[in-house]
């Protein structure tokens, strides 16, 4: 596993506004320029004592503050290899084309987004994971809607912005029937709905519902909903580093 899974893996766990929560999101959204960054600057533009960033780094599991970096660097350029021979693969995604529109939709709204939220079942959330990581890259923060509390919940859909892209998933449901069966660990269906920031769900049936775009999951005998789920996270990935010229900086 990449230091860049643990710190996304700790971002999504630590309450907010706490170091490990302030720390696990710098580090992800600088991730490409740590090898440029001292341990000065990071405490400047996280408003954290040297001490605190120093402890984070311990608890890492890395010693200093720089072996940390240079762990981060490593690993930044393997992903971004992935990435580019993603970029360079002759791609013929067998996708139809009123998916396909959605999701360039999708990969549009991706382009303007400066946070996205992920909520659904983790069995197919995680096939989303590469495409979690690029997004961080570029500078985008992803957070996955994890937390026991409710009002929680409620609050990080209700204070999204404009700009922001929610990404449902879970091929169980429809769009209707899912805010139906998780007003219990969601709360009230109108934190989703009333949510000003753009709204997809990877789900069974192509039917949009209040504002939300539902994008159908294909299954597939004996992978179920796998290939699909791959198949359309990996084009999303593919049409974001097309539409933004991306390149293989690492060489």
């Amino acid at each position: 596993m990449y230091i860049v899974d643990n710190l996304i893996n700790l971002y999504n766990v630590s309450a907010k506004r706490t170091t490990n929560s302030i720390l696990s999101q710098y580090f992800l959204l600088n991730a490409r320029r740590m090898n440029h960054k001292k341990l000065l600057d990071v405490a400047k533009e996280t408003n954290l004592s040297n001490s605190s960033i120093t402890r984070f780094c311990k608890s890492a599991g890395y010693d200093t503050f720089s072996s940390l970096c240079d762990m981060l660097d490593q690993d930044t350029r393997k992903i971004d290899y992935q990435f580019y021979h993603l970029l360079n693969e002759n791609k013929n995604f067998n996708i139809e084309h009123d998916i396909k529109v959605k999701l360039d939709q999708l990969v549009h709204d991706l382009m303007k987004a400066s946070n996205v939220i992920i909520y659904g079942s983790p069995k197919y959330t995680g096939y989303f994971d590469t495409l979690i990581k690029y997004l961080f890259f570029k500078g985008v923060c992803v957070e996955r809607c994890l937390g026991w509390n409710i009002k929680e919940k409620e609050e990080t859909f209700l204070n999204s912005k404009n700009d922001d892209v929610i990404i449902l998933i879970d091929p169980r449901y429809n769009i209707q029937i899912f805010l139906e069966e998780t007003q219990t660990s969601l709360g009230s269906i109108t934190s989703i709905i009333n949510a000003s920031a753009k709204k997809y769900f990877f789900c069974d049936g192509n039917h949009d519902f209040s504002g939300i775009k539902a994008i159908e999951l294909k299954k597939k005998e004996n992978y179920e909903y796998i290939l699909s789920s791959i198949e359309y996270a990996n084009y999303v990935l593919y049409r974001l580093m097309k539409e933004e010229n991306y390149e293989y900086s690492h060489i």
